[in-house]
């Protein structure tokens, strides 16, 4: 016997009587909520003495009676009062024990009693006599029978656990299935070979080490995780498995060339050689053999077929992807459906105008048709009422299904996945049969109305967010006309006062010249309102050239129906951060308010320059009728709220947001009665804080809004 083998059966040994022993004191002291634990503690201190008899026996070169007998024998016993306790906890109060169970157990505590009367009259090795074979032939039949038995009880139990459901027992059976399925391989091989196959026994010990981790497993905590292999990991570890078996065929067949030489057989065996490297050839690159894999594993491994908790957190990342545009491409959306059913493509529909479905993007579908659509008012109506999944193959088949041919003779067409948000179908999914699959079953349908409805989701949030997209861009567009149609209206208040003084004084040279002024005024003010309204008003802030706002102030009230009733004290030079044109604007409207508050033959409107704390200040006031406490917290500012007649209620929300652009702010105080103060307060220009200050820039008269 090789020595290799000999010093791994020891170590293997060794490990296992330091494992064992270790685990039975952390199992002694854990919680462990089950009826198996005082057995099971006996069961692992027995096992670890019969490893570590097993180790002094081999050391010794002879086993002893009690390491070749009777500690196995103890330890055996010990494990069949675990199994009959586990047994017992997975059964119920109408049904304790599986059929046949309790006949089998009074064989197996005969088969232990009698092995064990055997064990106290054989010693392995004392001997070659025929006697003594014939004792040990009936020790190795006696304990291969014993095995067989726990086997039998072990599937009962795998039975009721199938039924009942596994956890902390499902591990400890499978521990003890690992356990005393080498058993019985080992003493079969014994019996048949007359014990000269004694390299299998001194593995004993390293298979004890491999169960120590299913052991652990049934002993931990219900409360805590249970451990399983997730699908992905077992199709993985599947295809590490087949190929390891390829692998290991190959190489035997490889040593079985090199080691025989009747020519016949070196022919055939190659032969198998070629077949073996060309099956490997054939099924690792294919789609089906994988695809049969995974729907193999899922159908006798796992309780379902799909991974929900995967193919959920998937599908949302697919559908949380951004392009380029910040939302979800409709290709990734058509792919997510598809990966979650394993499809090998998808073609998305979308309702259009006419409310038929039309193709908006594919999956590896790219070869549709360009048109590809259903009209079909009848099945829209149908799915939209019922979200009814269509199994393509078997409505093709029914008279009048309402599909379109495009979609009857495409033969990848595997079913028609509604999108329906709110009682409404936005779209629909075309999707593609996967690999190996035929019809539809309950948990296909079951996935594809999830991701639909999760789609449908989708697809209505991205369609509200283009329209109120849509519906951004008209508010802002009616925003500007409004503000455009306040100032129209001021111009065409100008122009009818200026016609109806042409009537009496036309004949007066300085009128005539004031109105030509007037209307250049004028002109120059629709031009700038006619390019405010092609694009959006873009104040210029801090960051823009200083202006001059005593300068703005003076040319307002220079300006049409101003002169004359608004009078500019304090401050000559105020070179603030603005923009000249906005102020201008802005200004405009809180003067005309304050003539519009004032009446023809009332005290002219003031306005006063002043600076304070590295600001500029300007104080627009007039003595007319003022405002109410009410007006001014909520009408004031808002749009559209007027305290005249005939107003859009704009001029003083308009001023307010031109100033806030540029950095500053507008107070007012008002009363009614007494009038009321509008105040501009502005940054002035750093440099031009001080009294040293440089000059001004001059005012453009004809500078256009931008």
């Amino acid at each position: 016997m090789s020595g290799f083998w000999i010093i791994l059966g020891d170590w293997g040994y060794a490990l296992a009587a330091a494992l064992f022993t270790a685990l039975a004191i952390a199992t002694s002291r854990r919680s462990y909520d089950s009826k198996a634990k005082a057995p099971l503690v006996i069961a692992l201190s027995l096992t670890a003495l019969w490893a570590l008899t097993a180790v002094i026996g081999t050391s010794i070169g002879h086993a002893t009676a009690i390491s070749g007998g009777v500690a196995e024998t103890t330890r055996n016993a010990a494990w069949l009062a675990v199994l009959w306790v586990l047994l017992r906890e997975a059964g119920t109060d109408a049904d304790p024990l599986p059929r046949g169970a309790l006949p089998v157990v009074f064989a197996l505590i005969f088969a232990l009693v009698s092995q064990l009367l055997l064990d106290l009259f054989t010693v392995e090795g004392a001997g070659e006599t025929q006697s003594m074979l014939g004792l040990l032939h009936a020790s190795w039949l006696l304990r291969a029978a014993f095995a067989a038995g726990t086997i039998v009880l072990l599937h009962g139990l795998f039975a009721r656990l199938a039924r009942e459901g596994a956890g902390q027992i499902g591990w400890l059976g499978c521990a003890l299935t690992i356990m005393w399925a080498f058993e019985f391989n080992h003493y079969v091989l014994a019996w048949f070979s007359d014990g000269r196959v004694a390299t299998v026994g001194l593995m004993r010990g390293v298979v004890m080490v491999l169960i120590v981790p299913l052991i652990i497993l049934g002993t931990i905590s219900t409360e805590r995780r249970a451990v399983a292999l997730s699908r992905r990991a077992t199709y993985h570890v599947a295809t590490v498995a087949i190929g390891l078996l390829y692998a290991i065929a190959l190489l035997a067949m490889i040593m079985l060339v090199r080691t025989v030489d009747d020519p016949a057989t070196r022919i055939v065996q190659i032969g198998a050689i070629f077949a073996l490297s060309v099956v490997a050839l054939i099924l690792l690159p294919s789609a089906a053999f994988r695809a049969w894999l995974r729907v193999t594993i899922a159908k006798h491994l796992f309780a379902y077929r799909y991974d929900y908790r995967h193919e959920w957190m998937r599908f949302a990342e697919a559908l949380g992807m951004a392009g380029d545009a910040g939302e979800m491409p409709l290709q990734s959306a058509a792919r997510a459906v598809a990966d979650a059913v394993s499809a090998p493509g998808a073609l998305l529909l979308m309702r259009g105008e006419d409310d038929a479905l039309v193709r908006a993007a594919d999956w590896n579908w790219a070869d549709a048709a360009a048109g590809a659509a259903i009209h079909d008012a009848q099945l829209l109506s149908r799915i939209e009422r019922t979200e009814w999944i269509v199994d393509i193959a078997r409505e093709a088949a029914a008279p009048a299904s309402g599909l379109p041919e495009w979609v009857v003779r495409d033969p990848r067409a595997w079913v028609l996945l509604p999108l329906v948000h709110g009682g409404r179908l936005t779209g629909a999914v075309l999707v593609a049969r996967p690999v190996g699959r035929a019809g539809l079953d309950w948990e296909d349908l079951d996935m594809l109305r999830v991701v639909g409805r999760q789609l449908a989701v989708t697809l209505s949030e991205r369609q509200h967010q283009h329209a109120l997209a849509e519906a951004q861009r008209f508010d802002e567009f009616n925003r500007r006309f409004a503000f455009i149609l306040h100032d129209i209206k001021n111009l065409v208040s100008q122009i009818s006062l200026l016609a109806a003084n042409a009537e009496r004084h036309a004949d007066n040279p300085a009128f005539r010249a004031d109105m030509v002024l007037t209307l250049k005024e004028t002109a120059t003010r629709m031009n700038d309102l006619i390019s405010r309204l092609a694009r959006p008003d873009q104040v210029r802030t801090g960051e823009s050239a200083g202006c001059d706002l005593a300068s703005v102030a003076r040319t307002v009230a220079a300006k049409g129906a101003a002169r004359g009733r608004v009078v500019v004290t304090g401050e000559d030079r105020l070179v603030v951060r603005g923009d000249a044109t906005g102020l201008m604007q802005a200004i405009g409207h809180l003067v005309q308010n304050a003539m519009d508050a004032t009446p023809l033959n009332g005290a002219p409107v003031q306005m006063i320059m002043s600076r304070a704390d590295g600001a500029a200040r300007l104080d627009v006031v007039d003595q007319g009728c003022g405002m109410s406490a009410e007006f001014l917290a909520s009408g004031l500012f808002r749009p559209f709220a007027s305290t005249k007649s005939d107003g859009f209620g704009l001029g003083a929300h308009e001023a307010r947001a031109l100033i806030t652009a540029m950095g500053g702010r507008l107070d007012v105080t008002s009363q009614q009665g007494q009038g009321s103060r509008f105040t501009i307060s502005l940054p002035l220009m750093p440099e031009t804080a001080d009294e040293g200050a440089p000059a001004a820039p001059e005012l453009q008269s004809d500078r256009k809004t931008g």
